[in-house]
């Protein structure tokens, strides 16, 4: 039962932490790691409890990476040894991951980004702007400026998803205008 419920633990942290990478053939990498520990981890092998499997997988990497490679002419541990000097630490800084498009602003005064309108400054109706979309949000920038920023759309409602109205267009001053005159409600 244990073994079971390690081999998916395995499975699904490799899969996390490799599926950032685009692979030819991802069904190759994660099948021939599953076999790897597997037939050389695994096999034999039982665990008490967690903890017991940690302190047996880091006993295992030690020793199998003080083995030498014949594809690398060394071992790893030598080889860490040799680059260690020449290695920086990371900076402390992490930046955003955010995917970027180019849109141009609509005679609205909205940018689609996937199915969503998310509104900027009237002003720049017509205007190339760079948009950052990351997991909650999207910003806009024209230029170095940031002009607009929105809470992501949710995909549940596509195609006719407007985040706020452009309250600054005067067309739609003008509409609002006519409307009260009228006695309707904006």
């Amino acid at each position: 039962m244990l073994d079971q419920a390690l081999r998916e633990v395995i499975l699904r942290l490799y899969e996390k932490r490799h599926s950032v990478r685009k692979i030819a053939r991802p069904w190759e990498v994660s099948r021939t790691a599953m076999s790897y520990i597997e037939n050389n981890f695994l096999a034999g092998r039982r665990f008490e409890d967690f903890s017991d499997i940690n302190q047996q997988a880091r006993q295992f990497c030690h020793q199998s990476n003080a083995k030498i490679k014949r594809h690398l002419g060394a071992s790893p541990k030598e080889l860490f040894a040799r680059e260690q000097p020449q290695l920086q630490p990371l900076p402390l800084y992490i930046p955003e991951v955010y995917q970027l498009h180019n849109r141009i602003v609509d005679a609205e005064g909205y940018v689609g980004v996937r199915n969503h309108r998310y509104s900027v400054p009237y002003t720049l109706i017509g205007r190339r702007l760079e948009v950052r979309e990351t997991h909650e949000r999207v910003d806009l920038f024209d230029g170095a400026r940031l002009v607009a920023s929105h809470a992501k759309a949710q995909a549940s409602s596509p195609h006719n998803a407007s985040l706020a109205p452009n309250i600054g267009h005067p067309g739609q001053r003008a509409v609002r205008q006519s409307n009260s005159l009228l006695g309707e409600n904006p």
